[in-house]
């Protein structure tokens, strides 16, 4: 303890003669620390402390957890990378040249269950599409049409909705056209011409005549199917049939002709259709 609690000045003759230590009153190491140069070493706690401006050679800013928001044009940044990197180009038109076109000519597309073949052609407005099972929006009557055809020659649809139908005149299988006649047929007397199918025969159409009156009875396979009379005025006989009969394989188209003169007749008969 002093010998007196009393303030008395302090006089020295030359610098240096009194050190005197800036200490936190509590905990008394705490000290100001003056460096060799004069300088102060402190630790400031401010709040919107107005400082010097940074200079990009000597400072830095640790931002570390900070949000940063940046909106720049012709911005350079690191490659992209596909693994964690994304590009949103939703609603961005883009041109390109001739040599790209020409790069991007043909692109692969893996949708997981194969690839498929993306064609971006010359001046980037066609793409086809080449995929199987490709799931699309749905169609309306209004923007959108759909052609049926093969690659050549497409179905048309009218104005009013109708639709224009070529029809094949075509035989749909191979034409079979059986012809046979007897001469000097007795009066009363029959004779039969028998076609035999060599596969699926289809009948559509039976001839006969005679130089006088006589009958045929058309059989399929042993049934009785039609029975035609002609006449001195009329003497020629025509069956046609809108829909074909079928006979198959080893079954016969009979035409049983019967001479109805009193005297001897050459006949004459032809069986039509045609074979699948």
């Amino acid at each position: 303890m002093s010998d007196a609690n009393t303030s008395l000045p302090v006089r020295t003759e030359a610098a240096g003669d009194v050190i005197i230590k800036v200490a936190d009153a509590t905990i008394t190491s705490q000290q100001l620390a003056i460096e060799a140069d004069g300088s102060v070493n402190a630790n400031v706690s401010a709040t919107d402390l107005d400082i010097r401006d940074l200079a990009f050679a000597t400072d830095k800013v640790d931002v570390t957890g900070s949000s940063v928001t940046v909106t720049a044009t012709n911005l350079d940044i690191r490659d992209l990378a596909f693994a964690t990197d994304k590009v949103d180009a939703s609603g961005s038109v883009v041109a390109l040249d001739a040599p790209t076109l020409a790069a991007l000519e043909s692109i692969t597309v893996q949708n997981g269950a194969g690839a498929s073949a993306v064609n971006i052609q010359d001046g980037g407005n066609s793409i086809t599409v080449d995929a199987v099972d490709l799931d699309v929006r749905d169609l309306t009557h209004v923007s959108d049409s759909v052609k049926i055809g093969d690659g050549t020659d497409f179905l048309a649809v009218n104005t009013d909705g109708s639709i224009n139908v070529k029809i094949s005149d075509s035989t749909p299988g191979t034409a079979i056209n059986s012809y046979n006649t007897v001469a000097a047929v007795a009066g009363g007397a029959t004779s039969t011409h028998t076609y035999t199918s060599t596969g699926n025969f289809y009948l559509t159409q039976v001839e006969a005549s005679g130089s006088g009156k006589m009958k045929i009875e058309v059989q399929v396979n042993g049934t009785t199917r039609f029975v035609q009379f002609n006449s001195t005025s009329t003497p020629n006989m025509q069956i046609e049939l809108s829909q074909p009969i079928l006979a198959t394989t080893g079954q016969t188209v009979a035409v049983i002709r019967t001479n109805r003169e009193n005297q001897a007749q050459d006949v004459y008969s032809t069986i039509l259709g045609y074979n699948e």
